[in-house]
């Protein structure tokens, strides 16, 4: 693909776009809606356990606020078909569950996650689901990377390839271009239609 900038640029609110990409806590917000998003619809086809999703939203709510991000701003990021009824929960009992998720995540098969929850005594090296879960995440987050730099570039009739981004973002990230040409393939049409949500991107 060689659409130069000028022929994206025309169904997109540019200015918005680079605002957002620039403001500190919006591309947080918005990658964060992309994940709890795709985490929904994988579990829908089966692949992913309700548990999985509210360990990780509920990681999310903490990091988010840690870094000082709005109760308003945090909550945007759930669906909207998700219950709309809240209730106030102390911060340490949601760290009693995020930081041994977290622990848990970057433990290597060291121990299960009975054990980090300090629920059981023996290890499980069953670990498919944080596994993949991994490797999904990174290419999710991969493909946001590609799609808002391609994006926001789109003015003045010049500019970088889509190629020319990817292969940008695969070369800051470690990773192979395919890897990042396949990631964006697969998820350019979420985050494009995130965008229209957030009325960043037309049509």
């Amino acid at each position: 693909m060689t659409q130069n900038r000028k022929s994206r640029s025309k169904d997109l609110e540019l200015e918005a776009l680079k605002a957002v990409k620039d403001d500190l806590e919006a591309p947080e917000i918005f990658r964060m809606s992309q994940r709890i998003e795709y985490y929904e619809e994988l579990r829908t086809q089966g692949e992913l356990p309700t548990t999985f999703i509210a360990l990780e939203a509920l990681s999310m709510l903490m990091g988010g606020h840690e870094k000082g991000h709005s109760k308003e701003a945090i909550s945007s990021a759930w669906p909207r078909d998700w219950d709309e009824e809240t209730f106030e929960v102390p911060k340490r009992v949601i760290a009693a569950l995020v930081i041994p998720w977290l622990n848990y995540k970057e433990l290597e098969a060291e121990k299960s996650l009975g054990q980090v929850f300090g629920l059981e005594p023996s290890l499980s090296t069953s670990r498919k689901t944080i596994t993949s879960m991994k490797v999904k995440d990174q290419h999710l987050s991969l493909a946001n990377e590609v799609e808002l730099n391609y994006l926001a570039a789109g003015t003045k009739g010049k500019g970088s390839t889509l190629e020319t981004v990817i292969e940008a973002v695969a070369t800051a990230n470690n990773v192979s271009f395919e890897t990042v040409k396949n990631a964006h393939k697969t998820h350019k049409e979420r985050i494009r239609n995130g965008l229209r949500s957030l009325g960043l991107l037309k049509g």
